[in-house]
């Protein structure tokens, strides 16, 4: 997919139906009751989940972002995506924070564009997996917080395309596995790095290990 399809697919929205959130949120969100409008501080509970399916517009307000301290999946399809947008164009959002450790996240067919900074913060150890998505941002795509309590991230990235203008993963003590995906960014900077059929434009730092098979 090249970086022009990937800015394409940031089109107007019309819907009929839509549902404001904010606060605690959980449970499941479905293409019926899209777009979900983030309109203030809305978190994810601790033990709790919520789930984002095929065909679901989640737009932002102003500096508003998400705040996960239990688990987020979001599972798009190839014909339906799921989109993480400001609620216009002229606006830009806070992207997603995950704070809770020991837990595992997906983005499956996902969308996250026209984000202030980062795309996604990790504050703790998780599993994160990335999967045929899409994301943009002006500054970090995927960073982990340097200290004790972000190490020992797994990222796994596949099928998928991260644009920055700055650095594209910052994650310290951390490992990434990715396949058949394209960085266009300043660099990836973790622990260790296994990179096959990728394309990388930008430069690739690690401490530990590395094996790359890719361009």
């Amino acid at each position: 997919m090249s970086v022009l399809t990937i800015i394409l697919a940031f089109l107007p929205i019309t819907t009929f139906a839509q549902t404001e959130v904010s606060g605690e949120v959980s449970g499941e969100w479905t293409a019926e009751d899209s777009p979900y409008i983030v309109v203030d501080s809305t978190w994810v509970p601790e033990d709790e989940e919520l789930r984002i399916g095929p065909g679901v517009d989640v737009l932002f307000g102003e500096n508003i972002g998400l705040d996960v301290f239990g688990t987020l999946t979001a599972e798009g399809t190839e014909e339906d995506s799921v989109r993480f947008l400001p609620q216009n164009e002229d606006l830009t959002w806070k992207g997603i924070r995950l704070h809770t450790e020991r837990t595992e996240h997906h983005f499956d067919y996902c969308l996250l564009q026209t984000i202030d900074r980062i795309c996604i913060q990790v504050n703790s150890s998780q599993r994160i997996f990335v999967n045929h998505s899409n994301m943009l941002c002006s500054s970090v795509v995927i960073r982990g917080l340097l200290s004790e309590d972000a190490h020992a991230i797994y990222l796994i990235v596949t099928h998928s395309n991260l644009i920055s203008d700055g650095a594209g993963i910052f994650l310290s003590f951390s490992r990434m596995e990715a396949s058949d995906c394209n960085f266009y960014c300043d660099g990836l900077n973790l622990d260790s790095i296994r990179l096959e059929r990728c394309f990388v434009s930008g430069s690739i730092d690690t401490w530990h290990s590395v094996y790359i098979d890719c361009e």
